[in-house]
């Protein structure tokens, strides 16, 4: 008896559905589209910050000192590799590696995105704190002349393999083939090897000043940070006789310290033991700045949800309040027939749980496949506008899915049964009268 009771109460519930198809659709699209907003924003979120945590954690900047010729910076000055002994002796330090660095173009090569591409969709404010930030690791004497410039170069960086894999710095993660293990071996950065159309097995010619060196491209690697990932990446030899460098000569030494030392500690002691050598530049407070700026866009992003699911409850109230008292009578008749006030509930939120169902899976739906079509709509409106593959910024998981669903049933239902009671207490007599 009882099960037929529920069964009969199911058909009533899917009549009323199937009856009023208009409203149903309506309740259907308000909780897809809240759903899909939760969903892909929440994906996005996800996405990044393991992209920020893959790129603070590949490229060594978890405490990590660099320091740098106190004249000229990383790409032009130059420090002696006997300051890494001195380095050494300080308590704290874990690694001393040394690196060489420089600003090279690559023969007959083409860049698909060079730089002066993601110049025009730089704000002015980008393009200030990116030249005060050139201006500070003396990547070039700028002047009056902006980023635009630096549209031909890339960078090209010098490593010891062995003692970057003891520190794990470059290279971050190898996607294709592996690292060179001679002199003449180089591996690109993802980003660098997709504008350029180069790939393992492939020869380039790099350039750096009046020198320049053929080398064969043994791998692909991936940082997640785009700086790096638009890099030549060789042996510190080779990279030395680019420069002209001697050697015992590098541009500079990265200090990675031991967990729970303050950097800026160290940094004193380096400056200390190298007077007027040296200038310090102490990566962890930039982690720090990255992290707080992410979770101040994390606090806008939980408004925006928040939003979201309250106007989606309201659209919702709206639509049910409308159709419930277009079946105040139907609500009456119920209530004269013998039903009793929590029958009539359990009907309607029979079938708000149904349509909430169906529309939160149809939102976890859209939610994924609403940054690829974002990705594919945005270039006709923005066509200098340069988007990284969503594939590689959107992160999905099991529990982000199951989330999603609830946040919807629940909008749904809360939003279907408030104006619900108010009818069910009415008299079916009362309830005639509308």
């Amino acid at each position: 008896m009882a099960r037929e009771y529920k069964l009969r109460m199911h058909n009533v519930a899917y009549k009323n559905l199937f009856g009023r198809k208009f409203r149903s659709i309506l309740l259907l699209f308000a909780i897809m589209i809240a759903v899909a907003l939760f969903f892909g924003l929440s994906s996005l979120t996800a996405g990044m910050e393991e992209l920020m945590m893959e790129a603070t954690n590949d490229s060594g900047i978890k405490n990590a000192i660099d320091v740098v010729d106190s004249s000229s910076g990383m790409f032009y000055g130059t420090i002696d590799r006997s300051a890494i002994k001195t380095i050494e002796s300080i308590p704290g330090v874990k690694y001393v590696i040394p690196r060489v660095f420089a600003l090279v173009q690559l023969e007959d090569v083409d860049l698909v995105t060079p730089l002066s591409q993601i110049e025009r969709t730089i704000t002015p404010e980008m393009d200030m704190l990116m030249q005060q930030m050139i201006r500070m690791i003396g990547t070039i004497n700028i002047g009056e002349t902006d980023f635009s410039d630096l549209s031909n170069l890339i960078s090209l960086v010098g490593i010891d393999p062995d003692l970057e894999y003891i520190m794990g710095g470059y290279p971050s993660k190898i996607t294709r083939g592996s690292i060179f293990t001679t002199s003449g071996g180089a591996i690109l950065g993802e980003m660098l090897a997709k504008n350029s159309g180069l790939d393992v097995g492939d020869k380039i010619t790099v350039i750096c000043d009046n020198k320049q060196r053929t080398f064969y491209i043994s791998g692909i690697y991936s940082s997640g940070n785009p700086i790096q990932d638009n890099s030549v990446v060789v042996s510190i030899k080779d990279a030395q006789y680019l420069k002209g460098f001697g050697n015992n000569e590098v541009s500079l030494l990265r200090v990675i310290s031991e967990e729970n030392i303050d950097n800026s500690i160290i940094g004193m002691h380096i400056k200390t033991k190298l007077p007027g050598k040296v200038n310090i530049i102490d990566h962890s407070l930039t982690a720090s700045v990255i992290n707080e700026q992410f979770n101040q866009f994390k606090v806008y992003e939980y408004i925006v949800i928040a939003i979201v699911i309250l106007a989606s409850i309201g659209f919702i109230l709206a639509i049910t309040m409308r159709s419930i008292t277009e079946r105040t009578k139907e609500i009456g008749t119920l209530r004269a027939i013998g039903w009793q006030k929590t029958d009539v509930l359990r009907l309607i939120f029979i079938e708000s749980l149904i349509i909430t169902i169906i529309g939160s899976i149809l939102g976890v739906i859209l939610g994924i496949l609403l940054p690829y079509i974002f990705q594919t709509i945005i270039p006709f409106f923005f066509s200098d506008l340069i988007i990284p593959p969503m594939s590689e910024l959107v992160k999905i998981t099991p529990l982000m899915v199951v989330e999603s669903i609830l946040i919807g049933c629940t909008a749904g239902v809360i939003g279907g049964m408030i104006p619900s009671i108010r009818a069910v207490r009415m008299s079916p007599v009362d309830a005639f009268k509308y």
